[in-house]
């Protein structure tokens, strides 16, 4: 092989290895989303458990409406669009309460065999809205950068919320919701 086919050759590799890089740091950057994602999800069963023993409904309308609210506003204040946010903090909220009302449905009949170690105003709601607001911040970041949720993403999303009583179901609606968050257009 001439000097010039060798060149050819080695660049193509060195092209297909950063493609390949690439890729792998874009799934890397998703896969931290979907991580933020789980973590928060996997306070509901603290919640559920708060709840349950203080006597407490799961559905807090009110408090569901402040959450929505102030997500939106996080939402316009990282560029994201927060019509496009709020299906995606909705499915969040409904996939919660799914996760808490199945903890519920089977405690009904096998209680818990702990009681809350976490209250939920000082210690678990600080945290959800943290997770919260990194996952706001990293979304509008991964969109920023020109990447975008792709159904490609799916089963490393699947795989990577594994939250007890979270159903395939939920991840769909949740990533369904992902991908349909947009950056705000600038005027």
């Amino acid at each position: 092989m001439n000097k010039y086919g060798f060149n050819i050759v080695k660049y193509a590799f060195l092209l297909i290895a950063s493609l390949v890089f690439s890729a792998g740091c874009w799934a890397t950057e998703a896969e931290d989303i979907f991580s933020l994602m789980h973590q928060r999800l996997s306070y509901m069963k603290d919640v559920a458990l708060y709840k349950l023993d203080a006597k407490q409904p799961l559905l807090d309308e009110t408090r569901e409406k402040v959450v929505l609210e102030k997500a939106m506003m996080r939402a316009r204040e990282e560029g994201l669009s927060s019509v496009s946010i709020e299906g995606f903090v909705a499915a969040q909220m409904n996939a919660a309460k799914a996760i808490q009302y199945r903890y519920m449905a089977e405690w009904m009949s096998r209680p818990p065999l702990t009681s809350p170690e976490k209250d939920l105003k000082t210690e678990i709601r600080p945290a959800i809205l943290n997770l919260g607001t990194q996952i706001t911040k990293k979304v509008a970041d991964y969109l920023k950068s020109g990447k975008e949720f792709s159904d490609a993403l799916f089963p490393v999303f699947e795989r990577t919320l594994n939250v007890e009583n979270l159903t395939t179901e939920d991840k769909k609606l949740l990533f369904g919701m992902l991908k349909e968050i947009r950056l705000k257009k600038n005027n």
